[in-house]
């Protein structure tokens, strides 16, 4: 089985997030990757938007830093950076190793997001990105078009 070398990061985008009973979520209206289109004038108001990002990182590595960001373009609508602590603990949990993905062995970190009442005015993609120590990962993203 070989080690994964790189992070990745992919993602889910959504209507709704729901944390439910026994540590499952649930995603309501996910969005397929299709454009979403904005109105002709104005812009285009979204009560809730829910990012889940599924970030596969390599099993054997030990990592200093973690900051999870959302991005409108290369403009930065939020910035969460994850305590030394959490990201200690998260590298130790053995439940967050899963069997080989396509034939590499890894350590999987599910990161969400929710965003209320947010305007999108322009045609733009929004996209998460993580910084793991220097690592900068991109997730694939949400384009507005009009």
């Amino acid at each position: 089985m070989k080690p994964l070398e790189r992070c990745s990061l992919q993602c889910i985008y959504c209507d709704d997030i729901r944390a439910e009973a026994q540590g499952k979520t649930t995603i309501v209206g996910w969005h397929t990757g299709e454009p979403i289109g904005l109105p002709a004038e104005g812009a285009l108001l979204i009560p809730t938007l829910g990012i889940v990002g599924m970030l596969a990182m390599p099993l054997e590595s030990k990592h200093e830093s973690m900051k999870v960001e959302l991005l409108q373009d290369q403009h930065v609508l939020q910035s969460v950076a994850m305590p030394e602590q959490a990201l200690h603990e998260m590298q130790v949990d053995e439940a967050l190793t899963l069997a080989p993905l396509f034939g590499y062995q890894v350590h999987q970190v599910r990161i969400a997001i929710k965003m209320n009442n947010l305007q999108v005015a322009q045609p733009c993609v929004l996209r998460m990105r993580v910084t793991v120590d220097d690592e900068e990962v991109y997730g694939n993203g949400l384009r507005f078009t009009r």
